[in-house]
């Protein structure tokens, strides 16, 4: 019978497409991302570079965003991650941030 073959084949298409090319960041790598790390050291965990929402001289803002809708978006300060949000790649939206000292100045 021809149809077994046939729907054997559609539904591991089905299956493959979920997994969409433009899927950038999964559950696990995002759990791996601490404030604290580099961009060069977050794009390293995620293998790939993230889009570039925002750039101030201190402060910027990377996403990387999948095909699904879900994302993770990492804001660096100095140079350091101080905010890590996701949006769909965990049951609730979660946001890790870490508190930057201000410099004191001389009166």
């Amino acid at each position: 019978m021809i149809r077994l073959p046939v729907l054997g084949l559609v539904l591991s298409l089905v299956a493959l497409s979920a997994c969409g090319p433009e899927d950038l960041i999964t559950r696990g790598e995002y759990q791996r991302l601490r404030t604290g790390l580099s961009l060069p050291e977050v794009q390293r965990i995620v293998g790939a570079p993230g889009e570039q929402l925002s750039s101030t001289a201190t402060q910027a803002v990377y996403q990387w965003k999948n095909s699904a809708a879900s994302y993770a978006s990492v804001t660096f300060v100095a140079g350091r991650a101080t905010a890590i949000t996701s949006v769909g790649l965990n049951e609730t939206a979660k946001v890790k941030t870490k508190k930057v000292k201000k410099k004191k100045t001389r009166r």
